[in-house]
């Protein structure tokens, strides 16, 4: 099974890290709910598939899980089931109060009778790996002060009535609890379902023709269905533009980004003479040319000696900030692409765009039955080009847009004309 995309469990740790133990864990019930309180919160890039979090969980020994997606962080927490069968409305506390408080922020709470529970939360209104406790106030005290040397929580104290208060004013969605071994149907219904399918075969053996006919209507129906959830599960596994965005940086991120990689390289090095720059993706290309004098032997560090022996190229990281990169503000496409026409009249920049994509073909045979490659995403390509840096060019007014390269290709201005002009592409994303 493949390597689930899996961020780590606190800062700096590795991809692959163990997985580690899970803690003490507690259904409370406030507010005529039932919480679940002591789970251990795992960070992802994208959104784990239930048959990965199985294998997961099982080298924890856990069974039950909280799925918890957002456009600011995935994760999932992982608990002991604490009773057999499928927990029936029984949700993550922890999930419902995340973004309760301006983060980064850590709560203790003291629930009487000796029990307290702790939540801690990061910038990203991510929980902290181990910020999910349960137990008595030295143990919320000890992971406090864990805590307290990887971060500057602002800290909340309160009591059961303070967490009733916050459960009644949260705007955020109830999560869920999820068993990765039990049935969601009971026994009851399972057996109701036998008693069902034995009256169905007495009215088939009393009424066989009518029935034949029933037989032919249901079967066209399953058929239906088994297509439908194929295609449905076609478009779950496709790309889409949320999730593309989500993890693409947004245009100012970037810009901000190849600037600073642009603006750090000097103009020579030992007689080679910067010609070029390149951002594309991640990383900034820099192209050298030789000098009066220069020789490959003292070359830009790292750089690749071209065949002749009078160029190099340099590949260089852009410093892009950590964490999730962009928002999913995606518009319909060509709402999106007018206020791209919008901008470059406003900017006085003539901007080439592509046109709007066709309309996909209808589907039959295989594509009916989810087996066709799922449609491309809607998107639109476009690029223009400036005789100044662009670094300072705001792109907010355009939802859905990013971009993916920007090229100077006469950086010393020695050609002149269109050659010293910065060149930049992207593409704007829609529904």
């Amino acid at each position: 099974m493949a390597d689930l995309k899996y961020i780590g469990d606190s800062y700096g740790a590795s991809a692959r890290a163990a997985p580690p133990s899970v803690g003490r864990a507690e259904i409370v019930t406030i507010g005529r709910r039932r919480w679940l309180i002591g789970m251990r919160w795992r960070s992802y890039e994208v959104q784990p598939e239930r048959a990965e979090l199985a294998e997961e969980a099982a080298t924890m020994g856990t069974d039950w899980i909280a799925r918890r997606v957002g456009d600011e962080a995935i994760q999932v927490g992982f608990s002991p089931a604490l009773s057999s069968g499928w927990p029936s409305k029984v949700y993550s506390l922890a999930a419902l109060l995340a973004d309760s408080h301006k983060v980064p922020w850590a709560g203790a709470f003291d629930l009487g009778d000796g029990l307290w529970w702790y939540i801690a939360v990061r910038d990203n209104y991510g929980m902290m790996p181990d910020g999910d406790v349960v137990g008595s106030y030295e143990d919320i005290l000890r992971a406090r002060q864990e805590h307290g040397s990887l971060e500057d929580f602002n800290h909340v104290n309160g009591t059961l009535g303070n967490l009733e208060e916050l459960i009644s004013r949260a705007r955020a969605k109830r999560t869920g609890i999820e068993s990765l071994t039990a049935s969601r149907y009971s026994a009851r219904v399972v057996l109701g379902g036998v008693a069902a399918i034995v009256c169905l075969g007495g009215v088939y053996l009393s009424y066989q023709h009518s029935a034949n006919v029933k037989e032919q209507k249901r079967q066209a129906l399953v058929h239906a269905q088994v297509a439908a959830n194929a295609r449905k599960a076609a478009q779950d596994a496709a790309p889409d533009s949320g999730k593309i965005l989500r993890s693409s940086p947004n245009p100012a991120a970037w810009l901000d980004a190849c600037r600073q990689a642009v603006y750090t390289q000097p103009p020579w090095h030992n007689g080679w003479q910067l010609v070029t720059f390149h951002c594309a993706g991640s990383r900034l290309l820099v192209g050298w040319k030789r000098g009066p004098g220069a020789t490959i032997a003292y070359a830009p560090p790292d750089a690749v000696i071209s065949e002749d022996g009078n160029g190099a190229s340099q590949s260089v990281v852009l410093p892009l900030p950590p964490g999730p990169q962009g928002k999913d503000d995606a518009i319909a496409l060509r709402d999106a692409r007018a206020a791209l026409i919008l901008w470059s009249q406003e900017h006085g920049i003539a901007v080439s765009i592509s046109a709007m994509p066709g309309s996909p073909p209808k589907e039959r045979g295989a594509a009916a039955l989810g087996k066709a490659q799922p449609a491309p995403v809607p998107a639109i390509q476009f690029s223009f080009s400036v005789p100044a840096a662009p670094f300072a060019l705001d792109f907010s007014s355009v939802p859905g847009l990013r971009l993916s390269e920007m090229d100077l290709g006469d950086v010393a201005g020695k050609a002149g004309g269109r050659a010293a002009y910065w060149k930049i592409s992207g593409v704007v994303y829609g529904r």
